[in-house]
């Protein structure tokens, strides 16, 4: 708005006057674009501009639903991360999952997956996407010759095939061999997908997956108080999903996105050291009395160990518990600095009967194949000290009743 117009003072309010930085004058922190929508000059500039930009890779903004600068400088770091070429965010890990499958399947495809998986993604793909006429097929992550059986075999007439997978898994945290993976699907010609959620946005980049996801809920933010996802990958995939996402409208929100930039700040210290918390009380639960088993790939013990220390620089912050004879539900209710909730990733510790929230859907069979009973829980290790965490789980162990 020109300065010199005799406007009343609900009009100026309204049209206030703009600041605009020089090159050399920046902030240390990028401000939030807190807009839903951008101006342009003219209909015939803005597309002259536009064709310009898409010959010179250059952003332009219109509608906050298609991009926004605060979400794309967080979805090129994350492509930088991952050592991809591009990203693209959501308003939740669930968003970027479903967005994906819906922009990368049709009537007559196939989607094989995991038992030893996120419930929810599991439901996208046996529900939603089975009422569409996508088939699928489940196998156990610790079987991958029957995954290659599988794979090997043809899709009924014809269609094309996803292997869409997660290591270390939700909620059991096994380890999938992703080298022997992503060669078993390229042999076969099926598109991969990696939920890299537990391993966090600095592992597993070096594989040849096609694309990795994440819920940026979780270790990207860190501090419990956002919830995110992001798909990561080559352009012309990333280009496939975001035509999707632009319709559906799952979008970030942009100071969402903003926090998450703020916590991967500190991402490299948050993790590993809440990898190290995790190692020391997974280590005094597996020789505990009333602790049947541990899983976590950071224990020599581990059944994916050897496998993790080749692909890991970290072993995650997340375990799981089986108790020998108690109810997983009373023992959760008797931790003190564990609180009984859902997620992961966050500040403080959590702890999770995994029973009722992630196995459901499945068979008896299945869940005993997946090692999901009424004694099983899932424990996400935080910052506090471990020692503190460790005194809390002895006490509930001592006085929890059988």
């Amino acid at each position: 708005m020109s300065r010199d117009l005799p406007c009343s003072l609900s009009t100026r309010v309204n049209h206030p006057p703009r600041l605009r930085l020089k090159e050399w004058n920046l902030p240390s922190a990028q401000p939030i674009f807190q807009a839903a929508k951008f101006s342009v000059d003219t209909l015939d500039g803005w597309v002259e501009r536009s064709n310009e930009a898409r010959e010179s890779g250059e952003e332009l903004f219109l509608y906050s639903r298609i991009s926004n600068p605060t979400l794309r400088e967080l979805e090129m770091l994350l492509a930088e991360l991952q050592g991809r070429e591009d990203a693209i965010t959501f308003a939740s890990g669930m968003a970027a999952i479903s967005a994906s499958l819906l922009s990368l399947v049709s009537k007559g495809d196939e989607i094989i997956l995991f038992r030893e998986s996120y419930q929810p993604s599991r439901t996208i793909v046996k529900s939603m996407l089975g009422r569409l006429g996508v088939g699928h097929q489940l196998f156990s992550i610790t079987k991958l010759g029957e995954l290659e059986q599988a794979l090997a075999t043809p899709v009924r007439g014809g269609g094309n095939r996803i292997l869409f997978f997660e290591s270390p898994t939700n909620p059991i945290c096994r380890v999938a061999d992703l080298e022997r993976i992503c060669r078993l699907a390229r042999d076969a010609g099926a598109l991969t997908i990696l939920d890299n959620t537990f391993a966090g946005p600095h592992q597993h980049g070096e594989f040849p997956v096609d694309l990795i996801l994440h819920s940026l809920t979780k270790y990207a933010a860190g501090h419990g108080d956002v919830t995110a996802g992001a798909v990561m990958g080559s352009r012309a995939l990333v280009a496939r999903i975001r035509e999707t996402a632009i319709l559906l409208g799952a979008t970030l929100d942009p100071h969402a996105a903003f926090l998450i930039q703020r916590g991967l700040k500190t991402y490299g210290l948050r993790y590993p050291a809440q990898c190290r918390g995790a190692l020391e009380v997974a280590r005094f639960l597996s020789s505990h009395p009333r602790i049947a088993r541990v899983f976590y790939p950071g224990l020599e013990s581990d059944p994916g160990h050897a496998t993790a220390r080749r692909q890991m620089k970290d072993m995650g912050a997340v375990l799981a518990i089986e108790l020998k004879e108690l109810d997983a539900g009373a023992f959760v209710s008797k931790l003190k600095l564990f609180a009984f909730t859902v997620s992961l990733g966050a500040t403080e510790s959590l702890a999770t009967p995994v029973l009722p929230l992630y196995g459901s859907d499945l068979t008896a069979d299945e869940k005993r194949e997946c090692d999901l009973t009424t004694r099983t829980v899932r424990l996400s290790i935080g910052l506090e000290d471990p020692t503190d965490l460790i005194a809390d789980l002895t006490q509930a162990l001592d006085s929890t009743q059988v």
